[in-house]
């Protein structure tokens, strides 16, 4: 699937001096960080360019690569562009599917066991990063089912449609495509604390599953405190059973103490 545009906002973005482009190969802003949306003027006015930014605001974070539930966004594999003379190292993508299939609504989580997801209650059991080919495959091969008629509009449709224009693309995204991620621009705020709270508070967010009534329902994890306890108390009763069974079977060496 290609998504080649004829003009990177993000590009512009960076040469422009609006933020650096961060591993997750979004524009990242020092004061707004990756949850941004861009446009951009053409023109052949001779304008002054503010200074580019200075700096790396991502550091070791690879935050964005964890929140991705479709693995698009690889944690080590590195890709690298140059803009305005300086070369930004990026993650190296993997197919271009993966994110649409997952941003697009048709798959909410990283696995079908997953405990935290998307705002889709979609779940396929996809490959992993590392065989794009078999991931398009699999893909595809859902999208035969009748039933997932979202995950065929964004395989096929959107694979062999030709839209002259943005607002025919635009059109057609709005009307068949359900957006239920963007976690790599909402996790990545500019302090790197944030970033960490915003992990935290995704992936102990629950998962979304389809109700009774086919609406989204959100079902909860435990609490990380209670679920220690709950599990604290478990083994503990397991352990007293133990006490107890060999100390009436006279098999435990310090019956006499019980």
């Amino acid at each position: 699937m290609a998504m080649v545009p004829p003009i990177s906002h993000r590009y512009v973005a960076v040469a422009s001096g609006i933020g650096w482009l961060g591993w997750s190969g979004n524009l990242i802003a020092p004061e707004y960080g990756a949850a941004l949306s861009l446009t951009s003027v053409i023109t052949t006015a001779e304008l002054e360019p503010d200074p580019m930014v200075e700096g790396d605001y991502c550091k070791d974070c690879r935050r964005c690569a964890v929140s991705c539930p479709s693995q698009f966004i690889s944690p080590k594999e590195t890709d690298q562009v140059t803009i305005g003379g300086r070369t930004y190292t990026h993650n190296k993508k993997g197919s271009n599917l993966r994110c649409v299939v997952t941003c697009g609504g048709a798959n909410g989580v990283r696995h079908p066991d997953s405990k935290w997801s998307t705002w889709s209650y979609g779940v396929l059991d996809l490959p992993g990063p590392g065989d794009e080919e078999a991931f398009e495959r699999k893909a595809k091969e859902y999208a035969e089912d009748p039933k997932k008629r979202l995950l065929r509009a964004i395989v096929y449709d959107l694979e062999s449609l030709s839209f002259s224009t943005w607002e025919d693309f635009s059109r057609f995204w709005e009307k068949t495509v359900l957006v239920t991620c963007a976690n790599c621009m909402l996790i990545c705020w500019p302090n790197p604390e944030d970033r960490k709270e915003n992990l935290r508070l995704l992936t102990h967010s629950g998962r979304v599953v389809r109700g009774e009534d086919g609406k989204p329902v959100v079902v909860a994890q435990p609490e990380p405190s209670k679920l220690y306890l709950k599990n604290l108390l478990t083994c503990l009763g397991v352990y007293l059973m133990c006490v107890v069974y060999y100390s009436v079977y006279n098999l435990w060496p310090g019956a006499a103490m019980w």
